[in-house]
């Protein structure tokens, strides 16, 4: 009992403390504003890119390449403009000048290859993956959870326009009755719902998210089950394995299941 009044006292202290001490309230609420001011810009980045591109047919078109590596590359601008962009790490200088390489070495194979048309526009869409690696590092925040967000509303989308309209009259001539709506390829679409389900069970273990990570959870595997994608299933339960381990704080078994099922795929 004695521990337990103690422990109520502590608690009362704190609770008081910011009440009886008007500046020590400031500087709390100001690091607040700070932590929301570093964090909701990569979020929204995040949660924009992957929305809008897949709104877009999941950007598999041309014409949605041009746009989106334009408004990344702007939203980098932006940030280093802004004095918003933190020093990048070598780990993160490796993936841009890897990416950049990977680009310019498509392009340049436009020389020699039979349809160097075809090799110019695959350069085009590897200057996508730059531009948005350039403007994850340069914004930085939240970026997790903007994702997240942004394909939870992409498979609720989905799974709504079928719970209203039902499944296509007369089957689609491809995908048949198969849940593939915005990105119009039911294994896109069950790769990205497998990619949501990683990300919400390495969420599993966070107090606020309680009642999100079930919801979010069946969300992804309702849309898994409705595209049929048993390679999706395949990446949903390797990228679980690997969420689940992080999400226990056990990064050394997570690097051995990735590497594992690497090799394996």
């Amino acid at each position: 009992w004695q521990r337990l009044r103690a422990a109520r006292r502590k608690v009362a202290q704190i609770a008081n403390f910011g009440a009886s001490d008007p500046s020590s309230t400031r500087h709390v609420v100001e690091g607040r504003v700070a932590s929301a001011e570093r964090s909701v810009p990569g979020a929204v980045l995040a949660g924009a890119a992957v929305a809008l591109l897949a709104f877009r047919d999941g950007g598999y078109f041309p014409s949605a390449w041009r746009p989106a590596t334009v408004a990344l590359v702007a939203a980098s601008a932006l940030a280093i403009v802004l004095r918003r962009a933190a020093a990048p790490s070598r780990a993160q200088l490796v993936v841009v000048v890897g990416l950049g390489a990977l680009a310019a070495w498509t392009a340049l194979s436009a020389l020699w290859s039979p349809d160097p048309d075809a090799s110019l526009l695959e350069a085009q869409r590897t200057l996508v993956y730059v531009a948005a690696m350039v403007a994850a590092v340069a914004v930085g925040g939240r970026l997790l959870a903007g994702t997240l967000a942004a394909i939870g509303l992409v498979c609720a989308y989905s799974v709504g326009q079928r719970l209203l309209q039902g499944p296509p009259d007369p089957p689609a001539p491809f995908s048949g009755t198969l849940l593939a709506e915005p990105l119009g390829y039911a294994n896109a679409l069950g790769g990205l719902a497998a990619i949501g389900l990683a990300i919400t069970l390495a969420l599993v273990r966070v107090p606020r998210l309680r009642l999100l990570v079930p919801a979010l959870g069946a969300l992804f595997v309702v849309t898994l089950a409705l595209t049929e994608n048993r390679s999706g299933w395949l990446a949903a339960v390797a990228g679980a394995a690997v969420a689940l381990a992080l999400a226990w704080g056990r990064r050394r078994l997570a690097v051995s299941l990735g590497a594992v099922i690497g090799l394996a795929l």
